[in-house]
C-alpha cells in the first residue's frame, strides 16, 4: 500500500451563502458529475486539508461522483463523523475518495536518446522518438538493440528503457489540483529502470505490469524486466520497498531495497537478497577488479559521464581486463560502471568508478569530472555534488550547466566517495532558486593513479 501523506489545496475566497443556496448548489453539482462508480474500496480514501472555509456544494464541485448522489453524500459524511461537511474550516482534514477526483492526460516526456547505430526507437505507430516529444495513453515505446531512453514524468519521476525494451503506456493521468498521478505502464520484453519521485501524495498509483507479475510501487529506484524467451519476469529493489502480484496466482510479496525477485510461469515469487557489486584497486600501472564471486556473473559499461545510461551487454565470468591507468589524455577521466548478476538472473546495484590519470596541468589530485545534466519535466536542473568522509556528507558543489547546447557540467574534484543529485528547481520574481525536487541521483568513487582509495 502506498504511504499515506496529507494533500493541501488553496480554494478561492468563498462568498456568503444561505442553507437554501447551498442545497440548490449541491444538487446542481451532484446532478452535473453523476457517473456510473462502483463505491469505492476503504484503501482508496485518502486525506484532504482544508485551507479556508468551504462548503460542502464547493467541495462536491472538484469531483466526479458516481450515479446515486445522495449515497456517494452519505458515504462522505458516514467516514469522516464527527466533522460537519457543511461547514468545513481551515485545517481540518477529511477523507475522500482517490477515485472521485477529476482526472486529465499527463504528458510522459521524452528527455535522451542514445543510440550506437542506425536504428531509432519508435512508437508502433513508428513515429519516430525525439528529445522532448510527449508520449500518452495507448502508446507503445519500442527501444532497439544499441539504444537508451530516458522518459521523464512532470512531478521529475525519471524512467530509463535500455536496448531491446517494449513498453505500452496504460494509464497515464494526473488530478489538475489535487496531483493524484495514476500510472500504469505494461512492459512486454526487456527491462525498465525507475526512479520515482520520494514524496509522492498519498493516492498516487504506479504499477509496472509484465506477463508475469504486477509491481505497485511503495519505493523509489527499482528495476522490473521480462523474458519472453523463458515467459520469466523479475523485480529488482533498489531504494524503497514494492509490492510484487504474480499475475493468475494469490501470491503477494513486498520488497525491500537490495531485494529482487524471480517470478515464472507458474506464480511462484522466489525472493533473494541483491548481489554485491565488484570493486576496482589500483595494482602498478593498471585498474584491477576486486571482490569476485565464482557463483556470480558480472555486466560491465563504459560511459560518457559518470550518470550517463549504461548499455548492459549479455554477462560474463569476470567484468572484463584490468583498466589500464593511462589513456587517451585529451579525456583525463573515464568512467565505467558494473555490477554482478546472481545465478537467477537478478542483477544488483551496479558500482559507477570514475578513474583519472595525471594531468600535469591542473593541481594533483584534482580530476575533472563530467555529468550530463536534463530537463526534469518543466522545470530546469541543478547539480548538487556531496563527498563522503567517515560517514557524513559535505556539499562540494551546487551549480547548473553553464552551456545550454552540451548541457554538461565539469566538477574538479579530488579522489573520494560522492553521491549526486539532479535537483528540479524554481525561480522566483526575483531570481531567486528554490530546490523543489529530487529527480535523479547516484554514487560513484573518484580514483586517481596519483591517490587512489578503494570503495568502502
Amino acid at each position: 500500500m502506498l504511504d499515506m501523506t496529507t494533500l493541501t489545496f488553496q480554494r478561492p475566497q468563498l462568498r456568503p451563502y444561505t442553507p437554501i443556496a447551498c442545497l440548490s448548489a449541491l444538487m446542481l453539482t451532484m446532478h452535473a458529475h453523476a457517473q456510473d462508480h462502483a463505491p469505492p474500496p476503504l484503501a482508496d480514501w485518502v486525506p484532504y486539508e482544508v485551507r479556508q472555509p468551504q462548503t460542502i456544494s464547493q467541495l462536491l464541485d472538484m469531483l466526479t461522483l458516481p450515479n446515486n448522489p445522495e449515497q456517494a453524500l452519505r458515504t462522505l459524511q458516514d467516514h469522516n463523523r464527527p466533522l460537519d461537511l457543511n461547514q468545513l474550516q481551515a485545517g481540518q482534514t477529511i477523507r475522500l475518495p482517490k477515485t472521485w477526483f477529476r482526472q486529465e492526460p499527463a504528458p510522459l516526456k521524452v528527455t535522451r536518446i542514445r543510440c550506437t547505430g542506425k536504428a531509432e526507437p519508435s512508437t508502433a505507430k513508428q513515429q519516430s522518438l525525439y528529445p522532448g516529444m510527449s508520449l500518452g495513453e495507448g502508446d507503445i515505446v519500442n527501444v532497439p538493440g544499441g539504444c537508451q531512453v530516458s522518459l521523464s514524468l512532470r512531478d521529475g519521476s525519471q524512467l530509463q528503457l535500455p536496448s531491446s525494451s517494449v513498453v505500452q503506456i496504460d494509464t497515464l493521468r494526473d488530478s489538475p489540483e489535487q496531483k493524484l498521478p495514476q500510472v500504469k505502464l505494461k512492459l512486454l520484453q526487456g527491462k525498465i529502470s525507475l526512479s520515482l519521485f520520494k514524496k509522492r501524495p498519498a493516492g498516487a498509483t504506479f504499477e509496472v505490469a509484465t506477463p508475469r507479475a504486477t509491481t505497485g510501487v511503495r519505493g523509489t529506484e527499482f528495476r522490473v524486466g521480462h523474458n519472453p524467451d523463458s515467459d520469466t519476469s523479475t523485480v529488482e529493489v533498489l531504494q524503497g520497498q514494492v509490492q510484487t502480484q504474480a499475475q493468475n496466482s494469490s501470491e503477494n510479496e513486498a520488497l525491500n531495497a537490495q531485494q529482487g525477485a524471480v517470478i515464472g510461469g507458474q506464480g511462484h515469487i522466489q525472493i533473494e537478497a541483491l548481489p554485491m557489486p565488484p570493486d576496482l584497486a589500483l595494482q602498478g600501472t593498471r585498474w584491477q577488479w576486486q571482490n569476485l564471486q565464482t557463483t556470480m556473473q558480472y555486466v560491465r559499461q563504459d560511459l560518457q559521464t559518470v550518470n550517463d545510461v549504461p548499455a548492459w551487454s549479455a554477462p560474463q565470468a569476470s567484468p572484463g581486463a584490468d583498466i589500464p591507468t593511462e589513456h587517451d589524455s585529451a579525456t583525463p577521466t573515464r568512467y565505467v560502471q558494473a555490477a554482478a548478476v546472481s545465478p537467477s538472473g537478478l542483477m544488483g546495484t551496479p558500482a559507477t568508478f570514475a578513474l583519472c590519470q595525471s594531468v600535469a596541468a591542473l593541481p594533483l589530485p584534482v580530476c575533472p569530472v563530467r555529468f550530463q545534466i536534463d530537463e526534469a519535466g518543466e522545470r530546469t536542473t541543478r547539480l548538487e555534488l556531496r563527498e563522503r568522509q567517515a560517514n557524513t556528507l559535505a556539499t562540494w558543489a551546487s551549480t547548473r550547466p553553464r552551456n545550454p547546447l552540451t548541457r554538461e557540467v565539469i566538477a574538479l574534484l579530488p579522489p573520494g566517495q560522492y553521491e549526486w543529485q539532479m535537483q528540479g528547481i524554481r525561480t522566483d520574481a526575483v531570481g531567486v532558486e528554490s530546490a523543489e525536487r529530487t529527480t535523479a541521483g547516484g554514487q560513484f568513487t573518484l580514483l586517481s593513479n596519483a591517490a587512489g582509495p578503494s570503495r568502502p
